[in-house]
């Protein structure tokens, strides 16, 4: 055990017994020293709780003007990420006016907004426009403009709906997103709670959907946000979502949660959820394609991009076959074909259009538009010249139809600049599927999996003899 003289002393040093006067003004020094070191670390405290403060700044102003000039040089070197950084030091150090730092502000959101960073620059445009104020109404409407572009980059197209409302009425504040939609167990659900919940379904929904390109799934979101924009289907989606969540808590309240069934299919959703995510990341990051790609893939699919050879055709479709055989006789005579469509054909949607059937036929098979597969019409209509009636009505399910061949198309192929969006969007869809597959090939290899699907095509033994058993019955005796 170790002695005292080995132990730490925390005490202050004994001095002497005090000597007359001269010990009493050696107390007195000590105490003013003491009032000395708490006076000064009071002065730190004030400073923001840390010493180091004090000199920094002394030098504030020369330290904000190099960061200042850093700043501007990483700006001139297109690395906006790494400027707004810089920015927002330099507005700790630099003592700048409300005016000036919300220029800065602006300046720090455009950056973020140019680094693709769009939530952290609508919290910059938010900052500088309330620091701005009514200052400089044209910088105010660059900011709105520049706040609608980072919404509608975010795919929150129920905010920016409301954002833009707000400005056009010139509203300082979001009255519409403040309004309460519903209450449930005295908690009040607003226009914006109610936004949250149902941008985060549709983000769900599209992130669902594989093989989509960036410019895809913000279209799809904006059809979504585009029809939950009507009151009645809004209405709708609201008595859903609480009902499912009061639903919710009353199987709670049952227990269900911790029934062991339930806990198993929460855990199969889980691996669902958190597959598709982890697959949605990995495909945007490596299923990117460039421009001399998409010109390969339509050489190598360019039949893919071409009109195939068919025949289009007009029809005036009759209730029987007499009324038929009736207007073929009046064709036979000279009338029109097309003005008998007009006036005589049942089938409203071809008759404005002389009777002509949009879809065409195509050169190889049997199928023909409304009458399905009929080698024999097709064989008719394949052989008949441009401009000929055939000679007789042809039954579908709907009437009887007099047919004239209209025109036949040879195969056509497309010049890849009139077709080069569509190639661009399958190419990305191909580049897609093949990462996905790689990419679980991969982790298949990682895992080491093996698969016997031989099994599946085995017979069950329903006898329950092991290998074993079954190889000494078949041993000779």
């Amino acid at each position: 055990m170790p002695t005292a003289t080995n132990s730490p002393r925390f005490e202050l040093p004994q001095s002497p017994e005090p000597r007359g006067r001269g010990g009493v003004s050696g107390l007195v020094f000590v105490l003013l020293l003491v009032l000395l070191v708490v006076n000064v670390l009071s002065l730190f405290v004030a400073r923001g709780n840390n010493p180091l403060r004090a000199p920094l700044a002394e030098s504030g102003l020369p330290a904000a003007d190099k960061l200042k000039e850093v700043a501007i040089d990483l700006e001139s070197k297109n690395l906006p990420s790494q400027a707004a950084d810089t920015w927002e030091s330099y507005l700790d150090l630099a003592p700048l006016s409300t005016f000036e730092t919300g220029n800065i502000r602006y300046r720090i959101g455009k950056r973020r907004q140019e680094a693709g960073q769009y939530a952290e620059a609508f919290k910059q445009y938010a900052l500088a426009e309330k620091l701005l104020a009514d200052s400089t109404p044209d910088l105010a409407r660059e900011i709105g403009l520049r706040r609608v572009e980072c919404l509608r980059r975010l795919g929150q197209y129920a905010d920016l709906a409301r954002e833009v409302t707000q400005r056009a009425t010139d509203s300082k504040e979001d009255l519409q997103g403040q309004q309460v939609v519903a209450e449930v167990d005295n908690q009040k659900i607003t226009v914006v709670d109610f936004d949250r919940m149902l941008t985060s379904k549709v983000d769900m929904a599209v992130q669902s959907r594989m093989g989509l390109s960036p410019e895809e799934e913000d279209a799809l979101r904006r059809r979504a946000h585009d029809q939950l924009a009507d009151p009645k289907v809004r209405t709708q989606e609201l008595q859903q979502m609480i009902a499912t969540r009061l639903l919710a808590d009353e199987a709670r309240k049952h227990g269900l949660h911790r029934d062991e069934a339930f806990l198993n299919r929460l855990t199969e959703m889980a691996d669902q959820v958190l597959a598709g995510t982890l697959l949605h990341e990995e495909v945007q990051k490596r299923g990117t394609v460039t421009d001399a790609d998409v010109e390969r893939y339509y050489k190598a699919n360019s039949d893919r991009y071409a009109d195939p050879a068919g025949t289009f055709i007009a029809h005036i479709l009759c209730r029987d076959e007499d009324s038929a055989k009736g207007i073929l006789e009046r064709i036979n005579n000279g009338e029109s074909f097309g003005q008998l469509a007009k006036s005589e054909s049942l089938d409203t949607e071809t008759k404005a259009n002389m009777g002509v059937i949009a879809t065409p036929v195509p050169a190889d098979g049997e199928f023909v538009p409304i009458f399905g597969n009929n080698a024999e019409l097709h064989e008719k209509i394949r052989d008949a010249a441009a401009g000929d009636v055939l000679d007789q009505p042809y039954q579908s399910s709907r009437g009887w139809h007099l047919i004239k061949v209209m025109s036949h198309r040879e195969k056509t192929e497309k010049p890849f600049d009139d077709v080069k969006d569509d190639v661009r969007r399958d190419t990305i869809a191909a580049r897609q599927r093949e990462v996905t597959d790689q990419f679980i090939q991969d982790l298949f290899k990682q895992h080491g999996v093996k698969l016997y699907p031989e099994a599946f095509s085995q017979k069950a033994d329903t006898t329950g003899a092991t290998e074993a058993e079954k190889m000494q019955d078949q041993e000779p005796s």
